[in-house]
């Protein structure tokens, strides 16, 4: 009797010591996610609504509206994108610079694993090479190029949130509040939130890096488009697929770092000025 009590007492008593030596440092890590902010739903200004001088891309200026998004108050960081993707593709190394030189499939596939990382249903779908976006669902999602303006003009009008620019390249007073730019990056990138946010409270939208949208890039979309939360024009079946990226890059010129600039690059480019943010649909 006494062997048997020994026998179930030992194990007992070396379990309790483990316990008693186990710290906070051993709980495991919770993986959070991007911090994200809200934007409310409303009607704006979709096109060149500032100062500077249009490209036959940017109109005709349409009232477009938005519905409620969540969307990443950085731009996704470095950190955040190996933690999750275990790689980490950037020209510059640093934890809290920007993510760059990724596909805008990589970044598809990033919202995607995000989204399970979260425990919700993942926006994108794949049929072949098609992707096919579910945006009512709660998954992480690239904005529309639509959602992407609605957040970078921040209720303005003017060429950027913090107003006109005067200087189309070289160095900009306005700029130089609110973005890192040609002007005064020193032609690298810089670590996200060093700027003043807009009045969503998202920081970078402009400069420091061009950021993927959605919707494929067609210059003459703008002529008679949807207005009621658009998703782009068809993605053509054959040939090469255009994606629509914006903002302007660390090393690019003011004119180019406007709330309405639109570039058009490969799906398949990977570019130092290339990263991205990420949003999700919001019910009020």
């Amino acid at each position: 009797m006494f062997m048997k009590l020994t026998k179930t007492l030992l194990p007992l008593a070396l379990f309790g010591a483990m316990l008693q030596g186990c710290s906070d440092d051993d709980d495991p890590i919770v993986f959070e996610g991007p911090e994200m902010v809200h934007v409310a739903s409303g009607t704006f200004q979709y096109g060149n609504t500032g100062a500077v001088e249009s490209s036959p891309d940017q109109l005709p200026v349409n009232t477009v509206s938005i519905g409620a998004l969540s969307v990443s108050k950085y731009e996704i960081t470095q950190d955040l994108y190996e933690e999750l993707m275990d790689n980490n593709p950037s020209s510059e190394i640093g934890d809290n610079l920007p993510v760059n030189r990724v596909s805008w499939r990589s970044a598809v596939d990033f919202c995607n694993a995000l989204s399970q990382e979260m425990g919700i249903a993942p926006a994108y779908t794949f049929e072949g090479t098609e992707v096919i976006c579910d945006f009512e669902g709660p998954g992480f999602r690239l904005p529309t190029e639509a959602e992407w303006e609605y957040i970078a003009k921040a209720g303005t009008t003017t060429d950027t949130y913090a107003g006109d620019i005067s200087a189309v390249e070289g160095i900009d007073t306005v700029l130089d509040q609110i973005a890192w730019y040609k002007g005064n990056s020193d032609n690298t990138i810089h670590p996200v939130g060093g700027k003043m946010p807009n009045d969503f409270g998202v920081y970078d939208i402009l400069g420091n890096i061009c950021e993927w949208t959605w919707d494929y890039y067609d210059e003459t979309y703008y002529d008679g488009m949807p207005t009621d939360n658009p998703t782009g024009p068809a993605v053509p079946d054959q040939g090469e697929k255009f994606q629509s990226a914006r903002g302007g890059a660390f090393s690019m010129e003011p004119l180019n770092s406007t709330a309405f600039f639109r570039a058009g690059p490969d799906r398949n480019a990977i570019a130092d000025v290339l990263g991205f943010r990420v949003v999700q649909t919001r019910v009020e």
